[in-house]
């Protein structure tokens, strides 16, 4: 073999490994490394059970977030379904613990709730509301509005304070006659199916023709068939953000 077919190979083998180590380095870059997250689950388990000694808990294996560079793991108790936290870990030290906010501050049960509330909304929009829609969703914006919520509670309409919902619906007239009605069948729905709602955001679009007609955050209460679509248009001059809610070109 000649020295240049020689040279060649080396540089293709050079090459070649240059290659896999950049693959390599962009693959730990988004995923981490075997190495550091053993020390990391091992790390989280030894904190996990020095601050929660007895509880029971268990520590999923650590994973690898790319955007903070933290290894962190899952914590949770088999016995209770809204005790899930995370704790991370970098640098051979724990960075946090989310213990508090999750758990002690309910926001795991909240969630589970909003989810909830979440399914039964669609449900009842796609059973019962007549129009055709391009999104909906429910939201329960609970904190500090209920003091009663607590850890592994069971979800009751009956219990809980009203929440958001959302509608985008999808038609030719997009007119506050037309918003009327639809908040009007909206709130039938959401009552028919024991939906308590404290505010409605709905919006009518035509994606073919551009723009459409919003309100936001518009007060359950006032769903009332007299005089709806006055209080609509007043709503709307009224409101901070007209440029958002108002007609859109």
């Amino acid at each position: 073999m000649n020295k240049g077919k020689r040279l060649l190979k080396v540089l293709a083998g050079v090459i070649g490994f240059g290659i896999i180590g950049i693959l390599v380095w962009i693959t730990v870059s988004f995923t981490g490394d075997p190495v550091s997250a053993l020390l990391a689950t091992s790390g989280i388990r030894r904190y996990v059970a020095e601050t929660y000694p007895g509880r029971g808990f268990e520590t999923d294996w650590a994973s690898y977030s790319f955007k903070t560079g933290d290894y962190f793991s899952m914590v949770r108790d088999p016995e209770s379904p809204d005790t899930v936290f995370s704790v991370s870990w970098r640098g051979g030290e724990i960075r946090y613990d989310n213990y508090s906010f999750e758990v002690e501050e309910c926001n795991t049960t909240l969630r589970r709730f909003s989810e909830e509330y979440d399914r039964l909304v669609e449900e009842a929009v796609s059973r019962d509301f007549p129009y055709e829609t391009e999104l909906c969703y429910g939201d329960l914006q609970l904190s500090g509005k209920w003091p009663g919520l607590r850890l592994d509670a069971v979800f009751s309409l009956e219990e809980i304070p009203g929440g958001t919902v959302c509608v985008w619906v999808t038609g030719e007239e997009q007119d506050i006659e037309t918003m009327a009605e639809c908040l009007l069948a909206l709130d039938a729905a959401m009552e028919k199916a024991g939906i308590p709602v404290e505010r409605y955001s709905l919006s009518l679009r035509a994606p073919e023709k551009g723009g459409g007609l919003s309100v936001f955050d518009y007060p359950a209460e006032q769903v009332v068939s007299d005089g709806l679509a006055g209080r609509l248009e007043q709503y709307l001059e009224d409101w901070d953000g007209t440029a958002d809610t108002k007609e859109n070109g």
